[in-house]
């Protein structure tokens, strides 16, 4: 009886090592979205979906791919459709394969839509399970498909550019303050944030990528943009965590890097306080004399005054935009017993609110002061 025991339970095996993993796909035969753009069309909308090739990236290749070569690491696939669901759809009808979009990283909207509204469109993207919504969002003045067919050279893929841009494993600076969907999402309802979003576009050339401003918007609609070299007061308004930044003194020539910084957003009776602290390193002064504990002061009061008008000037084209990533509203609400009203705030209150800024900088350098 033994014996039998032993010749059945072989059987089995035999047979489940025969069949394999039925339900399971082959990795070749899956497509894997690693970003999607989206532009408006004469029909609704316009999806473009970067897809990875698997044997071009060591994470999705069987038997370890490579990122190196002639060929493009990736493939374009373009559907339009009345929306997203409809042109997803239609998409996927294109593509003999499963498309997945688990790997999504980047949500890249055209200007030309963010003008129109993008709150259709994310609240689709929210509720589609299998979208990310930890994805970063971007705006570009292009078309979306443009800018995924440019070929950068460092990384060779498109999305990678993208994802080292907006993570810490790439450009980590003050000048680049990427927002995930959820956040964006969430901004647009809250009543004392707006959403922002870095402007990818290409170079002169054409043959690489570049980030030269951020878009900030109104609801859900874009109100206009700010230079990059602003956003890293927009950073330390958040207080965001602190990431490599220069300031420089523009009549010096003198560039000093941040050491730490403290920013607080406060109301008192009828006007906002901004404070901000700063302490910085001596980066490069071909010309300053800073030998004496008077020169230092000096310098320290030239440049938070330059600091402070470059603030107000920030702030004040915030107000002009009706614009309030820097979440004023948010102090304001908090000051005035909790509760206010968006659309309000942005179109009336805000743009008319007095604005008092204050920075002290402390220079911290080596080498003695006497």
């Amino acid at each position: 009886m033994r014996k039998y025991s032993k010749l059945w339970a072989c059987s089995i095996l035999l047979s489940l090592l025969l069949t394999g993993c039925g339900d399971v796909k082959q990795i070749n035969r899956i497509t894997f979205v690693t970003c999607i753009g989206i532009e408006p069309s004469p029909k609704g909308v316009l999806i473009h979906a970067l897809s990875a090739i698997p044997g071009k990236y060591a994470a999705l290749a069987p038997s370890g791919g490579s990122l190196t070569g002639k060929e493009a690491p990736d493939f374009i696939l373009t559907a339009e459709g009345a929306n997203i669901s409809d042109a997803l759809y239609k998409l996927k009808r294109k593509s003999a394969r499963d498309i997945q979009f688990g790997h999504t990283k980047i949500v890249l909207f055209s200007s030309e839509l963010a003008k129109k509204g993008l709150e259709d469109q994310l609240d689709f993207l929210m509720r589609r399970s299998e979208i990310q919504n930890i994805a970063w969002v971007a705006v570009t003045n292009k078309s979306p498909e443009q800018i995924l067919r440019t070929r950068v050279a460092v990384p060779e893929s498109v999305s990678d550019w993208m994802v080292d841009m907006f993570s810490t494993a790439g450009s980590d600076t003050f000048e680049v303050l990427p927002i995930y969907l959820y956040q964006f999402y969430t901004y647009i309802r809250e009543p004392g944030f707006s959403p922002y979003a870095m402007v990818i576009d290409t170079s002169d050339d054409s043959t690489s990528l570049q980030i030269t401003e951020a878009a900030v918007f109104r609801n859900d609609k874009l109100a206009g943009t700010i230079p990059a070299s602003d956003v890293k007061y927009l950073s330390m308004l958040n207080n965001r965590k602190l990431a490599s930044t220069t300031l420089s003194m523009k009549d010096e020539k003198v560039s000093f890097s941040m050491l730490n910084y403290k920013s607080r957003i406060g109301w008192k009776d009828d006007h906002f306080e901004v404070r901000l602290d700063l302490k910085l390193d001596l980066d490069q002064a071909p010309h300053l004399n800073m030998e004496t504990l008077p020169d230092l002061k000096e310098t320290q009061e030239k440049l938070s005054h330059q600091i402070e008008e470059e603030l107000r000037s920030f702030i004040a084209r915030l107000q002009k935009l009706r614009s309030d990533p820097a979440g004023f509203g948010e102090a304001y609400r908090l000051a005035n017993g909790g509760a206010l009203d968006k659309e309000q705030w942005q179109s009336e209150l805000f743009p008319e609110q007095n604005v008092k800024v204050q920075v002290h900088t402390q220079i911290q350098r080596r080498g003695m002061i006497k």
